[in-house]
C-alpha cells in the first residue's frame, strides 16, 4: 500500500478513518472452480434464473472450453429456458466419440429436434445413435414412435421388431405390428380424452395424414395430400410408395404412369410399391406378373391384408387352386388377428380374452415372437404364477436365439411366408411408364352428397300398401338367426294383363320347427293406382317361411306365374288366366334345414322353355341357432354363413309337359358358394343366357355354357368379377345390371357388406374391372350393408343411376356403423356417381331401415322409374318418382314366340342421332325380387325418331324404325310391326 502524503495544515484533531476491508481472495483449484460453477448453475436453474445459470457455466467454459460435460449442462440450461435451437447447437459441439457425453448429446439433441419439429434431423440423429449402439433401446423406441406418427409404418416396424427381440416392448408397439398398412393414430382435436400416461400418436406431416387417409380408404385424399411432394421430388421413399399405392387403389391409370416415371430405386424397396404394381397388374388381368408383384409385397410385409386377399384371384385364374386356398386361410387368420387387435384397442379395461385370441392368431400366422409377447402380456394381466411368466420369457429367448442364429429374422421363411409360392415361378412385371409432364390433380368429389331436385315419394300408405316383413311370429329386434338376417323379397307381376302392375310380397313370420305362420304372403292388385289384397281369392296364400320371389311364364300360356322360395318347400303358383292360381310344390320332401334366397326363371337348358335357378344360402340343421349375448344383453357378433354348411344351388328344369326335375346346378363342392343374388341374362353379347351368382364370403360365379351348350363353366375369376377390386370375396347381396358407362356392354353392380363398399364391374372386351373407386361409389357405400340394388335412370338423362336398400344384419357390439341405415340413391353423371340428397318430400329418405328386397317398376305409367322396397320389421315402401324432367324415354316389352315367352336373354338397342343405348332382358333382378318385365330407356333430350333393334336369345335380329319417344311399346318376335301399349 502506498504512503499517505503529509498535510501542510495546522495540526488539528481529526477523526480516525477506518480503512475498508479488502475481500479475501481464496485460491481454488480448477476442479473446485468447476464444481462451484455447476452448483451455482443448478441453484439458479431451480430459481428460474436461466440467464445467470448460463453465465455461471459460461465463465467456466472460458477457462476450459473443451469441458463437454459442462457444455452439456449449458445446453440443458438453454433448453430449460426455452431456447432449444441454441441447446441443439451447443450439443453439436460435443464430439460423437466422446466417451461420456457424445452419445447422450446425440440422443438428447434428437429429442429436442422432435420438439422443434425438425424431424429429418431427429431421424438422422436416432439412426446414427442406433448404428453406434445397436443394443440401445431408447433411440429405437423414439425412432419407431416418430416414424409411426409420420405414417412410415414399415420402417417403424423394423425398430419395433428389434425391441421385441430384446424383450423390451410396450403394448402400443405390439399393436403397431399387427397390420402395417393401418395407421397408428390419435385425433389431435380430442387430446383431452386421452388417458393419463397415454402416448399420443398424433400424425406428423403430410405423410402421417396420408397414412391415416389410406387406412380409411380415402385414396383421393391421399393423392391430394402427397401430390405436390411427389411432383417436386421432396418426398421420402416410403411416402412415395404410399402415393403410388393410393393411385393404384383409386384406379387412376394415367396418374399411375405419371408416378412410375418419378420414383427412385429406394421407393422400390417398400411393400407399398409392390402392392401398387400388383393391384395395377391384377386389374389389367396380367395375372402371372400380378402374382409376382403381390408376393414381393407380402414378402416385405406379411401383414398386408389387402395384397394377401388380392393374390387369390390371379392364382385361381392361373389354376394354382391349392396355393390360393392357403392364401385364403392366411387371409382369414389375419382377419381374426385384426378383429382381436381392435377389441383390445377399444377396451377400457384389459381384454384378456382378446389378447389370448390375438396371440393364437399370430401363432397361426407364423409370427411366434409376437405371439409369445402377447402371451406374456396376458399372463401379467391375469396375475399368472411367476413360473408361467418365466417359461414364456424363456420361450421368447429361445425364439430369438433360433431366428437370429438361422437367418437374422423373426419372420416365416420363403415356403411359410409365401404359402408355398415360389417367386421365381412368376415373371417380374415390366411396366413402361409414360412421360406425363402435366397432370391435372383436381380430385373429383363424386362421393360427396349433392342436393338435386329429385323427388321420390313413398305412396304406400296413401295407396293402401300394407305389408311388413317379419322374421318370427313375434317381432324381433336383435339376435337374428341366419335366415332371419336375409329379409324377404317382392315380385312385380301383371297377373291379370290389365297393364297395371301388381305386387307379390314374401312373408317370414314363422318359428321353428314347423316354420308355419299365422300370416300369409301378400298378393295385391293394382286397381286405379290403389292396392287391393287378392291373396285369398287368387289362391296364392303361402304360410311357410318365405324369402325369395319371382315371376315368369312357366307354362308359356301368356299369363305370368309366381314362384316363392321357402324354408321347407318352394312353391310354383300357375296362373289359370281367370284370376286364380294353382299351387305346385317344387321340393319333395320339404327341407327345413335349407335356407333358399333368390330365385330366377329363364331358359337354362336351351330348349326355349323357362327353367328355374334356385340360390341356396346354407343347408344346415343348425339354421335356427342364435348368436351369443354379452353380459349386458347385447349381441356379441351376428351369425355368419361361414359357421354353416354351404348350400347347393339348384336348377329346376321344365319338361314342357307340366312336369319338372330338380338337381344341383353343380355337384362339385368347390363350386358351391353362399348364394344370395342371381341375374340371368345375355351378359357377354354372345347369344345365350349366362348366370351370375353373387356369393357371400365366397367368390362370385359367372356361369356360361360351352359351345355345345352342354357344360356350364364358371368364368368369373378369369373374367375379373369373382372378387372385388381389392381381391376379396365380398358380401355380394344385391345385383344390378346395366350399361353404366355407356360403352354398349352390360356391367354389374353389387351391393356389399360394411367396410367393403359396392363393386362396379365394368365390362370391356369380354372381361370386367371393378371400378367402384374410380366411379365414386366407394365413399358413399363403404359404411353401408347393402342388399337390394337396381339400375334406375331416375331423370331419364340416358345415364343409369343406382338405388340401394341398406341395413345391417344384427344389432351387435362389433358393428362400427348404424344398425338401421338409409336407402341410397346414387346419381350417375356419366363420369361417376354421387350420393343424392333429396331436396323435398324427403320423409322416407331421412329415416333408416333394415332394407332388403328392392324391385323396379313404373307404377303410375308416366315413363319415370319407380321402385318398391321391403324392410325387415318395418313397413314396405313404394317410392314413386316425381322428379321434374323434360327428358324423353322409351319402354320396350318383348314377347317371344320361338324364344321362351318372356324372352330372357334378349338384348334391346335403341339408336338416336349418333348415340345408342343397350339393355338386357333379364331375370332374377338381384336380391330376392323380380322387376317389372320391361326394359326402360332414358333418352335425354332426344326427340326421335328412334331405331329399335332386338336381338332375340338365339341371336336372330329384328329391327323397327321410326319409333316415337315417350311411349311403351310391345314387340312380338317375328312380327314386323310393334304395338303401342300406352
Amino acid at each position: 500500500m502506498a504512503d499517505v502524503p503529509v498535510q501542510e495544515k495546522p495540526l488539528q484533531e481529526t477523526p480516525v478513518q477506518k480503512i475498508p476491508e479488502q475481500p479475501v481472495v481464496v485460491w481454488r483449484s480448477p476442479a473446485e472452480q468447476r464444481s462451484v460453477a455447476i452448483v451455482n448453475a443448478e441453484k439458479l436453474m431451480a430459481e428460474g434464473d436461466f440467464a445467470k445459470a448460463s453465465e455461471s457455466l459460461q465463465n467456466w467454459l472460458v477457462i476450459e472450453p473443451d469441458d463437454h460435460e459442462v457444455l452439456f449442462r449449458l445446453a440443458n440450461v438453454h433448453a430449460a429456458g426455452g431456447n432449444l435451437e441454441r441447446a441443439i447447437e451447443l450439443l453439436g459441439d460435443i464430439p460423437r466419440d466422446h466417451p461420456e457425453a457424445g452419445l447422450p448429446a446425440l440422443g438428447q439433441s434428437a429429442d429436442w429436434c422432435v420438439r422443434l419439429q425438425r424431424y429429418d434431423e431427429a431421424e438422422q440423429r436416432y439412426r446414427e445413435l442406433i448404428k453406434r449402439v445397436p443394443n440401445a433401446v431408447p433411440p429405437r423406441r423414439q425412432l419407431a414412435y416418430l416414424l409411426n406418427r409420420q405414417g412410415r409404418r414399415h420402417e417403424a416396424a423394423e425398430q419395433i421388431v428389434e425391441l421385441c427381440r430384446r424383450g423390451d416392448v410396450h403394448q402400443d408397439e405390439l399393436h403397431a405390428l399387427v397390420i402395417l398398412t393401418d395407421a397408428m393414430y390419435d385425433d389431435p382435436s380430442r387430446a383431452d380424452e386421452l388417458e393419463p400416461g397415454t402416448l399420443p400418436y398424433w400424425p406428423i406431416g403430410r405423410s402421417g395424414e396420408a397414412r391415416r387417409q389410406f387406412a380409411l380408404q380415402r385414396y383421393d385424399d391421399v393423392i391430394e395430400t402427397l401430390h405436390e411432394a411427389v411432383d417436386s421430388g421432396e418426398i421420402v421413399p416410403a411416402a412415395s410408395a404410399l402415393y403410388g399405392r393410393a393411385v393404384a387403389e383409386a384406379q387412376d391409370d394415367a396418374r399411375f404412369q405419371w408416378w412410375l416415371a418419378r420414383i427412385d430405386p429406394a421407393t422400390r424397396e417398400f411393400a407399398d410399391y409392390w402392392a401398387a404394381i400388383g393391384a395395377y397388374e391384377s386389374r389389367h388381368r396380367r395375372y402371372p406378373e400380378a402374382v409376382r408383384a403381390l408376393a414381393e409385397a407380402v414378402w416385405r410385409d406379411p401383414t398386408d391384408f389387402i395384397s394377401i386377399g388380392r393374390l387369390r384371384q390371379p392364382l385361381i385364374a392361373l389354376e394354382h387352386v391349392e396355393i390360393a386356398d392357403r392364401w385364403n386361410s392366411r387371409w382369414s387368420a389375419l382377419q381374426d388377428a385384426m378383429k382381436f387387435n381392435n377389441q383390445i384397442a377399444e377396451s377400457d379395461e384389459p381384454n384378456v380374452d382378446a389378447i389370448a385370441g390375438l396371440a393364437e392368431s399370430l401363432a397361426r400366422l407364423d409370427r411366434p415372437l409376437e405371439a409369445v409377447l402377447w402371451k406374456i402380456l396376458e399372463a401379467g394381466y391375469r396375475d399368472a404364477p411367476a413360473e408361467e411368466v418365466a417359461r414364456l420369457n424363456a420361450e421368447r429367448r429361445r425364439l430369438v436365439s433360433r431366428e437370429l442364429g438361422a437367418t437374422g429374422r423373426d419372420r416365416p421363411q420363403n415356403g411359410e411366408r409365401l404359402c408355398g409360392l415360389e417367386l421365381d415361378d412368376f415373371p417380374m412385371p415390366s411396366i413402361n411408364s409414360e412421360a406425363v409432364d402435366d397432370l391435372d390433380i383436381q380430385v373429383d368429389s363424386q362421393a360427396e352428397g349433392r342436393v338435386m331436385d329429385v323427388r321420390f315419394v313413398n305412396v304406400a300408405e296413401r295407396t293402401g300398401l300394407d305389408h311388413t316383413y317379419e322374421v318370427a311370429d313375434t317381432p324381433v329386434i336383435q339376435q337374428f338367426s341366419i335366415h332371419q338376417t336375409l329379409g324377404g323379397g317382392v315380385a312385380v307381376i301383371d297377373f291379370d294383363l290389365d297393364g297395371a302392375v301388381d305386387l307379390a310380397f314374401a312373408q317370414g313370420g314363422a318359428d321353428p320347427p314347423a316354420e308355419q305362420s299365422d300370416r300369409s304372403n301378400l298378393f295385391i292388385r293394382n286397381v286405379d293406382q290403389s292396392w287391393v289384397d287378392v291373396t285369398g281369392e287368387t289362391g296364392t296364400r303361402e304360410t311357410q317361411y318365405s324369402l325369395g320371389m319371382t315371376s315368369g311364364d312357366w307354362n308359356q300360356d301368356g299369363f305370368p306365374d309366381l314362384v316363392v322360395s321357402n324354408i321347407g318347400a318352394d312353391t310354383l303358383f300357375i296362373n289359370n288366366g281367370d284370376g286364380s292360381f294353382e299351387r305346385n310344390e317344387l321340393s319333395n320332401p320339404a327341407n327345413f334345414a335349407r335356407v333358399p334366397s333368390s330365385i330366377a326363371m329363364a331358359d337354362l337348358s336351351g330348349d326355349d322353355l323357362p327353367d328355374l335357378f334356385q340360390c341356396v344360402y346354407v343347408d344346415d340343421p343348425e339354421i335356427n341357432r342364435k348368436p351369443p349375448l354379452d353380459g349386458s344383453g347385447r349381441v356379441v357378433a351376428a351369425v355368419s354363413p361361414g359357421e354353416y354348411h354351404v348350400g347347393a344351388d339348384t336348377v329346376i328344369v321344365n319338361d314342357g309337359e307340366g312336369g319338372f326335375c330338380s338337381e344341383p346346378f353343380r355337384r362339385d363342392n368347390r363350386e358351391q358358394g353362399y348364394a344370395l343374388g342371381v341375374v340371368i341374362a345375355d351378359l357377354d353379347g354372345v347369344a345365350g343366357n349366362e348366370v351370375f351368382v353373387g356369393n357371400d364370403l365366397t367368390p362370385n360365379q359367372l356361369w356360361t355354357r360351352d359351345h355345345a351348350g352342354q357344360v356350364w363353366r364358371d368364368v368369373a375369376t378369369m373374367k375379373g368379377c369373382a372378387f372385388d377390386g381389392s381381391g376379396v370375396a365380398t358380401g355380394s347381396m344385391g345385383i344390378a345390371i346395366g350399361d353404366f358407362d355407356s360403352n354398349g356392354a352390360t356391367d354389374i353392380h353389387i351391393s356389399n357388406y360394411e367396410n367393403q363398399s359396392s363393386s362396379l364391374f365394368l365390362s370391356d372386351q369380354d372381361a370386367y374391372q371393378d371400378r367402384s373407386v374410380a366411379f365414386g361409389l366407394a365413399g358413399p357405400t363403404r359404411r353401408m350393408v347393402g342388399f337390394g340394388s337396381q339400375a334406375i335412370d331416375f331423370d331419364n338423362d340416358a345415364d343409369l343411376d343406382l338405388v340401394v336398400a341398406n341395413g345391417h344384419l344384427d344389432d351387435s357390439t362389433e358393428i362400427r356403423v348404424p344398425f338401421l341405415q338409409p336407402t341410397q340413391l346414387l346419381a350417375n353423371s356419366g363420369a361417376g356417381f354421387s350420393l343424392v340428397e333429396m331436396s323435398r318430400d324427403a320423409e322416407y329418405w331421412q329415416a333408416s331401415y333394415l332394407g332388403r328386397g328392392l324391385a323396379r317398376l313404373d307404377f303410375d305409367r308416366d315413363g319415370r322409374n319407380d321402385f318398391v322396397v321391403t324392410h325387415t320389421g318395418q313397413p314396405s315402401a313404394l317410392l314413386v318418382n316425381e322428379t321434374p324432367t323434360k327428358n324423353h324415354w322409351l319402354q320396350v316389352q318383348l314377347v317371344g314366340t320361338e324364344s321362351e315367352r318372356d324372352a330372357i336373354g334378349s338384348r334391346v338397342t335403341v339408336k338416336w342421332g349418333n348415340r345408342e343405348a343397350v339393355q338386357c332382358v333379364a331375370s332374377g333382378d338381384g336380391y330376392l325380387s323380380r322387376n317389372e318385365n320391361v326394359v326402360s330407356f332414358g333418352l335425354g333430350t332426344a326427340i326421335g325418331p328412334l331405331q329399335v333393334l332386338i336381338r332375340w336369345p338365339d341371336g336372330r335380329q329384328q329391327v323397327h324404325h321410326d319409333v316415337n319417344v315417350d311411349q311403351r311399346v310391345l314387340v312380338v318376335e317375328n312380327e314386323s310391326e310393334y304395338f303401342k301399349l300406352w
